[in-house]
């Protein structure tokens, strides 16, 4: 018994443990727009939310703490270490942040004063065993789950605190925080659906259970049905395996930061929303995944189970957003785009031209095409009345409008309508809203009457408030003057070669012969498109195709073949709209300092910067013009050339 105590008197003297340092970990993602970009996607989001019966104030308020607010990094592993006088890492204890982000570590009495000089540092991994989320994995796949994306050394003090990894420091991973936030939309989601199934019968809810919902990055590729949805960083998919019944998301990117800026339309959520009703019709869902030849919102797909599925997807990612997915709703948002381009030309120093001819001609032309896209949708409203019941159904969309009326029309609780429509699914397996609403009387007959009442709602929504919207703005732009549905006339040059971008389709490069330049034909203002050189001084170029998935391009010129990787366009104004020309320009990222200038035009463009072993999209350009400066923070595409317009203001 003695030597026992004495070993652990020897012990107690070797480590002496001070009290626990304590605080909370957050992440936070930031911006990466341009203050214009941004004014204008804030405007879009508010626009939308508005025209739908919601409160764009306040949506857009949620949707800020949503993606850039602070986030708790709940359930993540950590480990403490000291930086030694060589500059490696010592190891000296490991831990887990709780459930609201907080950390408890106890720091042995020796490494006090290395604390106190902030060589005490808390190294997090994305590895958290939450029962029902497995943490993306980043760089190897899904079949690697030992590597685990990691945080950078963020010191600590004696006190601890408040700790927050943003995803714009260095070295801290943009994946990193990217993917607590991606998770939080995960928890947001499984609890939505879990507080609904207690409407469910108790025989049905199984079909609700979430299971384990895989995020895998980068993709590992299965054979299964794969439903996906492109940004411009990749693809979330959904992918369901027909024979063992396993589903699974995907997130099949490079980024993970970039998938949530990218949520306009809430691609997470609508993939999400397949993951639920893959699960609600089991064994059937193969049957509701068809190839089909027009695949969009609003389109006629030919196929109405296909269209329920998207549907319900569309449904699920407006419940995700707290914010009903219209059927129009790319019809409003291409509006409201040119109402807001509108504004700003006519409050803009630079106006609509440098001559009354010129901005007469533009003025006019742009209330042409703004009555042309008035015009184009009246015509969808009236094609989508004159179809039977039977080809309505296979409208992409069309079912949402029933969901979106049921959860958010008032009718019924929100949980309650969740709960029930999972419900009929599960139960009826309905190919589309004939048999969903008849499914959803016979097990809940006291509903009748307010389904009845759903109908009548849903069928004056799509038909006549659609129609009162295309009026009133009709009589705003009657108000503006005459205008012209000319189309605009195109730049002329001699083309030797014309190349579609596969991903967007509506992005074309064209060779001009007769100059030597290669074009990007961008959609531009309005209904219109721009043109902006990439290259020049080529030798009679000819033929161009796309290459690697719309990485890249191949360029063929008189006596050469060239491959060039895409990269980043910025079109530069200064206060006043002119063009910033002969601008410094100094460019950081994934590749070496790339230093260049503008030219006449105040344009920019440099290539070969997404290259296949691109890991960082997130690029640092400088801009110096008369002994001001100002920096941009931008990201790079996926796939295309990444085409900016910025404005300097040297701050």
């Amino acid at each position: 018994m003695t030597i026992l105590i004495s070993a652990y008197l020897v012990l107690a003297a070797v480590v002496s443990w001070a009290d626990p340092v304590s605080g909370t970990v957050k992440t936070v993602l930031e911006e990466t727009e341009s203050a214009k970009n941004l004014a204008l996607d804030n405007s879009l989001k508010k626009s939308y939310a508005d025209q739908v019966g919601a409160n764009g104030d306040q949506y857009l308020a949620q949707y800020q703490q949503r993606y850039r607010g602070l986030q708790t990094l709940s359930g993540t592993a950590f480990e403490v270490v000291v930086k030694q006088p060589d500059g490696s890492l010592l190891k000296i204890s490991d831990g887990k942040t709780g459930t609201d982000g907080s950390y408890s570590t106890d720091i042995p009495s020796q490494y006090q004063s290395a604390l106190a000089d902030g060589k005490v540092s808390l190294v997090f991994y994305a590895d958290t065993d939450r029962s029902n989320v497995t943490r993306p994995v980043w760089a190897i796949g899904a079949l690697m789950q030992s590597k685990y994306e990691k945080s950078g050394e963020i010191a600590i003090g004696p006190g601890g605190g408040e700790l927050t990894i943003s995803s714009n420091d260095t070295p801290y991973s943009r994946e990193f925080t990217g993917s607590n936030h991606l998770m939080k939309t995960v928890d947001k989601l499984n609890s939505k659906v879990d507080t609904a199934k207690a409407w469910m019968p108790e025989n049905l809810r199984q079909s609700a259970d979430l299971g384990k919902v895989d995020i895998f990055y980068p993709s590992d590729e299965k054979i299964g049905l794969s439903i996906m949805n492109k940004i411009t960083s990749g693809t979330t998919a959904m992918t369901y395996h027909p024979l063992t019944g396993k589903r699974w998301i995907e997130v099949k990117g490079e980024d993970a930061n970039k998938v949530l800026d990218e949520e306009k339309f809430d691609f997470f959520g609508h993939e999400y929303g397949h993951y639920v009703f893959a699960g609600l019709v089991g064994g059937d869902y193969a049957s509701y995944s068809v190839d089909v030849e027009k695949h969009d919102l609003g389109a006629i797909t030919g196929n109405e189970k296909f269209a329920t599925n998207e549907s319900f997807a569309y449904f699920f990612a407006g419940v995700s957003q707290e914010l009903p997915q219209s059927l129009y709703k790319k019809d409003y948002i291409a509006f409201a785009k040119n109402e807001y381009i509108w504004n700003e030309k006519e409050t803009s120093p630079a106006g609509w031209g440098a001559t009354p001819a010129d901005a007469k001609s533009n003025r006019d032309r742009a209330i042409g095409s703004m009555k042309r896209t008035l015009d184009e949708l009246e015509a969808k409203v009236n094609s989508y009345e004159n179809l039977t019941p039977a080809d309505r159904n296979t409208i992409e969309g069309y079912f949402t409008e029933y969901l979106n009326e049921i959860y958010f029309g008032g009718q019924f609780n929100k949980d309650e309508a969740l709960g029930k429509t999972m419900s009929v699914i599960a139960a009826k397996k309905p190919k589309n809203v004939d048999e969903f609403i008849a499914g959803w009387k016979e097990m809940f007959p006291g509903d009748a009457g307010k389904l009845d009442q759903v109908m009548i709602n849903v069928d004056k929504k799509i038909f006549e408030e659609i129609r009162d919207y295309i009026r009133q703005k009709r009589e705003w732009l009657d108000s503006l003057g005459v205008g012209t549905t000319a189309q605009p006339v195109p730049a002329s040059f001699i083309p030797g070669g014309l190349a579609v971008s596969p991903v967007t389709a509506s992005e074309f490069y064209v060779t001009d012969n007769s100059a030597g330049r290669l074009l990007a034909i961008i959609p531009g203002d309005f209904d219109g498109y721009r043109q902006i050189a990439l290259l020049t001084a080529l030798d009679r170029p000819g033929d161009v195709d796309i290459s690697d998935g719309g990485r890249s391009l191949v360029l063929a010129e008189q006596s050469k073949v060239r491959k060039l990787f895409f990269g980043l366009t910025a079109v530069i104004n200064d206060a006043a709209g002119q063009p910033l020309t002969g601008a410094g320009v100094v460019l950081q990222g994934d590749f070496p300092t790339i230093t260049t200038k503008t030219d006449t035009t105040g344009t920019v463009s440099i290539m070969n910067l997404v290259k296949p072993n691109t890991s960082d999209y997130l690029v640092r350009m400088t801009v110096t013009h008369m002994g001001k400066s100002q920096v941009f923070t931008l990201g790079l595409n996926y796939t295309g050339q990444k085409v900016v317009s910025l404005v300097f203001t040297g701050n």
